[in-house]
């Protein structure tokens, strides 16, 4: 119902400006302790909330409500402040970059690369593209997206339709054009990309674990 629909928002929204105010006494401590200068501060997520866009809520899906989170850099004199950037980014790139800021050489078996560069200017872009999977535990299905900055591709499986949207002129995405005939070539190169790389993701966990 709409009183439903508003009262899981507002929960939400609650919980948001209680993350809001305990992170500013974080702060306000590293303050009070003269240890602003010297430390790096994370603000990321692991996932967001589609919040009945789409009317759907909570995550497992690759619409952006879902798959897009914040990032926030701060440490003064190592990150410039008040940039933004439109760069592309993973989340398993946080772990090489505390290694870059600690001046400590990232393990060959990892996959992120340093956010530095970006975050200190030197540079403009990251990645040319991101990725993003996650499996329902029983069912075992996977679910596997690519994303360019604008073309976003979806791998449902061989049991469901796959999904691409354009997000330059379908920001909401709404418009599903795998199905279009004049995508056909995009929709083939890329899902045979999206299964190459999900098949390097196993094979380097595997040599990992021998």
């Amino acid at each position: 119902t709409e009183d439903q629909v508003r009262d899981g928002m507002q929960g939400y929204y609650g919980n948001l400006a209680f993350c809001d105010a305990m992170f500013a006494e974080v702060v306000a401590e590293l303050d009070r302790l003269g240890l602003r200068d010297e430390t790096l501060i994370v603000y990321a997520s692991d996932h967001g909330e589609m919040l009945y866009d789409h009317r759907l809520w909570t995550k497992f899906t690759f619409f952006e409500q879902s798959v897009h989170v914040p990032l926030i850099f701060s440490c003064p004199g190592l990150v410039p402040q008040s940039e933004i950037s439109q760069s592309l980014v993973e989340l398993i790139d946080l772990f090489p970059t505390f290694m870059d800021v600690l001046g400590l050489e990232t393990p060959d078996s990892v996959q992120g690369m340093s956010l530095m560069p970006v975050l200190s200017g030197e540079r403009d872009q990251h990645r040319d593209v991101v990725h993003s999977e996650f499996h329902f535990g029983r069912s075992r299905v996977t679910m596997r997206m690519h994303f360019d900055g604008r073309f976003k591709f979806i791998d449902n499986g061989t049991e469901t339709i796959p999904e691409l949207y354009d997000l330059e002129v379908d920001p909401r995405e709404i418009t599903n054009l795998a199905q279009v005939d004049e995508q056909g070539a995009r929709v083939a190169q890329l899902t045979a990309e999206l299964r190459e790389w999900s098949q390097q993701d196993v094979v380097q966990g595997l040599r990992r674990r021998r």
